[in-house]
């Protein structure tokens, strides 16, 4: 027998929160010399009593019998699964099996993926993920929150206390969203820094949305900052030479009219403040923040080793790969990747930058983890 484990976390709101359900895949019988085999999925049901049950999940398998559950549809690789009365009331504690028989093409077997249940995103055991849905509408982000929710361990108190606030006037999924203040007299946002395990490499995945009336464009200058992964012995930004101990930050900006950008600080940057990687599509056109869209940014950080030219970054805005950056010197220190930059702002650092009334952005779905999957990228 073999067994492939995806014990996971669904919508966890913390570092240390309780699995609410725990999946299990089992290979009961290898036959794929023949051309298939017999598996299971395992339920575990660690949070509250469940009545009903849907699964989702992609696999490279063709299942053509299946029992305790039923097939609601199969298109492509994609599978929909739901309970059967006999099978659909699960107590907290208790397991529930699905078995089943399909096909493979080739002599090995390769779990499914991109597991969602109940309609919530399955996540694999070191993903970190966070919604707002946990807490009350119209309060402010303050640090004590930002602690229930990840391991901060430090705010600008006069950002992120006055221009930070839950809100249910909008949201990717659920009913709320965090909401960043913009005003027009004086440089305001929201900047943290939320600790992470450290990590020879990570994905950052959030959803991002401005107001309609966004102002991208300042009076004289255009631009603003976005959260990015940091660390490494640092955040080494704002000016900073990164020297191999002090760390580096890979944030985005938006620019003139809202055109994307990753902004990097590395040890061989070239300007004193940071290096500018603009976004393109496929088509080679340049990708453009929208007003009242919410926009998915996903990167992926791999940390050189040593003092060698070997870090890579990757970059995708709405499910389409805009950046790929080879041949990076981060740090000299071999110190992980281990800090969400949450830095968000108009600027620069002079009025010039500064929108010309009011404006909001809204953020969503956090989700921070070394394996791809757990973004939406197989």
């Amino acid at each position: 027998m073999n067994t492939f484990d995806l014990f996971v976390d669904t919508n966890p709101t913390d570092l240390s929160i309780d699995r609410l359900i725990d999946l299990e895949f089992v290979v009961k019988k290898d036959w794929t010399h023949g051309g298939g085999f017999t598996g299971n999925i395992n339920i575990t049901n660690n949070g509250d009593f469940l009545q009903e049950w849907t699964i989702e999940f992609d696999a490279d398998f063709d299942i053509y019998k299946i029992w305790n559950a039923e097939i609601v549809s199969h298109v492509g690789n994609h599978y929909v699964i739901k309970s059967r009365p006999a099978n659909s009331d699960v107590n907290i504690g208790e397991t529930v099996t699905f078995g089943f028989n399909a096909l493979v093409e080739h002599q090995t077997i390769v779990e499914p993926t991109n597991f969602i249940f109940n309609q919530q995103k399955v996540l694999s055991p070191q993903a970190i993920a966070v919604g707002f849905e946990q807490h009350d509408a119209g309060i402010n982000y303050d640090l004590s929150m930002q602690r229930k929710d990840w391991n901060a361990t430090w705010m600008n108190d006069s950002l992120m206390k006055d221009y930070a606030i839950i809100t249910d006037t909008d949201a990717y999924s659920g009913e709320k969203s965090l909401r960043i203040t913009y005003l027009s007299d004086a440089r305001t946002g929201g900047s943290a820094i939320w600790k992470l395990p450290a990590e020879k490499e990570y994905y950052l995945s959030y959803q991002v949305k401005f107001s309609d009336d966004f102002d991208f464009d300042g009076s004289k200058k255009s631009g603003g900052k976005l959260p990015g992964l940091a660390g490494a012995g640092g955040y080494c930004s704002g000016g900073q030479t990164c020297n191999g101990d002090n760390g580096f930050s890979s944030r985005y900006m938006w620019g003139k009219n809202g055109r994307a950008k990753l902004y990097l600080y590395h040890m061989d940057k070239p300007t004193k403040w940071g290096e500018n990687f603009w976004f393109q599509g496929s088509d080679g056109n340049d990708k453009y923040f929208q007003r009242g869209q919410w926009h998915n940014l996903v990167q992926r950080v791999r940390i050189n080793d040593g003092n060698q030219s070997n870090g890579e970054i990757d970059v995708w805005m709405d499910g389409e790969q805009v950046l790929s950056i080879d041949e990076l010197r981060f740090v000299t220190n071999n110190q992980g990747i281990d800090a969400l930059l949450f830095s968000t702002f108009h600027g620069g650092n002079t009025d010039e930058w500064l929108p010309d009334h009011t404006v909001y952005s809204y953020w969503d779905n956090f989700i921070v983890s070394p394996n791809a999957a757990d973004v939406g990228l197989v």
